[in-house]
């Protein structure tokens, strides 16, 4: 679509007509209602029709009227079936070319919206992105452990890492609750503090003893009764059982996997295999400020820093 006033020219009609709005030295008329410009009068005058409602054009086969003859003529056309502008792509037909080129411009959008990598295309460029981000796109779940920041592609396996690495094995006094660090440490806790108790209170279901019954009740209403009916499932075989405790004992049959060094247990390969690497000389980064040694992790030396206060309850 040539423009009559310069060399330029446009590929929509649209394009034309609002590029010759720039040419107001060859558009004296102008529209009092939009500001519209005009080469001739009469095409202004008719224009203003469209914002008065001056429709003096009656259709006679319906009640619709039209401020234009040429507007008129074209819906007229509408009362008969002969469409002859059939479009090449859809075989769709119109009554006129100009109504036919509109139509086509429909066809150059929707060409203009395929994703390029399978062709689907798409009403506008928003839901054309997101549809092709979809193609250059894969999602992954980690599990992370805050501790040492490895990744795990399933909770199971964070579980088991957190259970080889970074848990340790306590014995709970069942009388006081006190916690003690080796086996050796509460069988002398229990010989020297409760070596005079005469009357305990077990609980029948985890086998839990208690210095009155009051204690027991709370046990029973806060580890039983609370929790009636919840399975407690072991991540390693699938194994369930009635409380929690029942559960962390059967775990411990699990550790399977023996340091040929210093025969420690783990609960998977993977945790043995982590463990393994302390034997070969890893970089000491951390040091005890009691004795000076130093250790690889932070782990290791609050472990070692459990000795020192051990030394210091006994008096050595």
């Amino acid at each position: 679509y040539p423009c009559q006033f310069c060399d330029k020219s446009f590929s929509r009609l649209s394009y034309l007509k609002h590029h010759e709005q720039s040419h107001s030295d060859k558009l004296p008329f102008k529209c009092t209602y939009c500001s519209r410009l005009f080469k001739h009068k009469r095409s202004r005058d008719r224009h203003i029709k469209l914002h008065t409602g001056d429709k003096k054009y009656h259709c006679s086969e319906c009640d619709a009227a039209f401020s234009r003859s040429d507007h008129l003529k074209i819906h007229l056309k509408t009362h008969t079936s002969n469409k002859p502008y059939k479009c090449a792509i859809c075989r769709r037909g119109f009554l006129s070319s100009s109504s036919l080129h509109g139509h086509m411009q429909v066809h150059e959008r929707n060409k203009e919206l395929t994703c390029p990598q399978c062709n689907k295309e798409f009403p506008n460029q928003e839901s054309l992105l997101k549809h092709v981000t979809i193609h250059f796109m894969i999602t992954s779940t980690y599990y992370i452990c805050e501790s040492c920041d490895k990744q795990f592609t399933s909770v199971d396996d964070l579980q088991k890492h957190l259970l080889d690495m970074h848990t340790f094995v306590f014995f709970r006094c069942t009388l006081c609750q006190e916690v003690f660090d080796s086996k050796v440490s509460i069988q002398l806790h229990l010989a020297v503090k409760h070596s005079n108790e005469k009357k305990v209170y077990r609980c029948t279901s985890c086998n839990w003893d208690f210095r009155n019954e009051t204690d027991l009740q709370l046990h029973v209403k806060h580890n039983h009764l609370e929790n009636q009916g919840k399975v407690h499932k072991c991540i390693f075989c699938g194994e369930s059982f009635g409380t929690e405790v029942e559960l962390q004992c059967h775990i411990t049959t699990h550790r399977n996997y023996k340091c040929n060094v210093c025969s420690r247990t783990f609960f998977s390969e993977n945790g043995l295999r982590e463990h393994m690497q302390t034997h070969l000389g890893p970089v000491k980064h951390y040091m005890c400020p009691i004795c000076g040694e130093r250790f690889p992790s932070l782990l290791t030396l609050t472990e070692h820093k459990v000795t020192h206060s051990k030394s210091l309850d006994t008096g050595n």
